[in-house]
């Protein structure tokens, strides 16, 4: 809000993803990915914030991936090469936040995500080359091109990391980073498992089966399948919340401590397992119509998968968790 953009409150944001996620998986992904740039947009000089935000109603796009560029150190800023293989919105956006290793720090070699050598730099739309790329199963609609960029000039105004301090102290800026980004993908999920059953529900009272000669409702491992998802949904629905309530808190009081970290990746990684669970027990249920492209349960599950694709990278934090329950300390910087 201080760069004339729109802001709330962090409970707000995951319940807007999860109502997107039930409306439309791809509008919900789309909100998704301004998360990432907003966070960095907190740690920017606010001179350039007020640039990249000087079109408060243009789309963000965003990149992690590190290993296929770089981000090379000259007077005054740096020079930005490489490729970037999957950038949702990339043909709509007015910025983009692409991520690539530091030459100045890591001699030209590319480090992990979680690295403090990663830099994180806004370009404008004329600084990259858009490559018709996606043709996906999943998530069609989140025209997720790969991008180039060569050779441009991203003055250090520009530049920020993410593990960096941010500019604006309140609580919403204390949430760890890689829970306001990642942990948001669990509340697109808990929406799009929402849409599933729901979407099953009606397609049981209407398809009446002639084998059996009855609708799908009267078959008793239909309603068995809804009965067990609704009951795994919302107790995974309530631990997400309850956790994000706790982050809240504590980012209220000033930080949060490792165990609330802990809680809240717990919650988002159930979150990950229930939904592709619900999803594919949906699509299972609703027999020959969920192959039919009239019927969004197929949809529902290939978009699900899609989603718990971009988990790959978390796989130390989830260890964390329980390194946290035992008494240990987290290895994953982003934690």
């Amino acid at each position: 809000s201080v760069l004339g953009g729109a802001q709330a409150p962090l409970l707000v944001q995951y319940e807007v993803l999860e109502i997107l996620a039930g409306l439309d998986p791809a509008a919900a992904w789309y909100a998704f990915n301004a998360r990432p740039p907003a966070v960095a947009l907190a740690r920017l000089d606010p001179t350039a914030g007020q640039k990249v935000m000087g079109n408060p109603d243009a789309y963000f796009a965003f990149s992690l991936v590190v290993g296929s560029n770089l981000a090379q150190r000259v007077a005054g800023g740096y020079l930005l090469s490489g490729r970037w293989p999957v950038v949702s919105g990339s043909p709509a956006a007015g910025w983009l936040l692409l991520s690539a290793a530091a030459s100045d720090v890591a001699d030209g070699q590319a480090p992990s995500i979680g690295s403090p050598d990663i830099r994180h730099c806004f370009v404008p739309a004329d600084a990259v080359t858009v490559e018709d790329t996606w043709h996906a199963t999943a998530l069609r609609a989140t025209a997720s091109n790969a991008v180039s960029v060569e050779d441009w000039f991203v003055a250090d105004e520009f530049v920020t990391s993410l593990r960096g301090p941010t500019t604006d102290d309140r609580p919403l800026y204390r949430v760890p980073v890689g829970i306001a980004v990642q942990c948001g993908v669990g509340a697109v999920m808990l929406g799009l498992a929402r849409a599933a059953i729901d979407a099953l529900a009606v397609l049981a009272a209407i398809r009446f089966s002639a084998s059996r000669g009855v609708v799908l409702r009267e078959i008793p491992w239909i309603g068995e399948t809804i009965g067990a998802a609704e009951a795994k949904l919302r107790a995974a629905r309530l631990f997400f919340y309850e956790s994000a309530r706790a982050v809240v808190a504590a980012a209220e009081q000033g930080d949060v401590a490792d165990r609330v970290r802990a809680e809240m990746w717990a919650a988002y990684f159930h979150v990950e397992e229930v939904a592709v669970e619900v999803a594919d027990a949906a699509y299972k249920a609703g027999g020959v119509d969920a192959l039919l492209e009239s019927c969004p349960l197929g949809g529902f599950a290939r978009d699900m998968r899609g989603l718990s694709q971009t988990g790959q990278t978390w796989g130390q934090a989830k260890i964390d968790v329980g390194r946290v329950y035992l008494g240990a300390d987290p290895t994953d910087p982003r934690f």
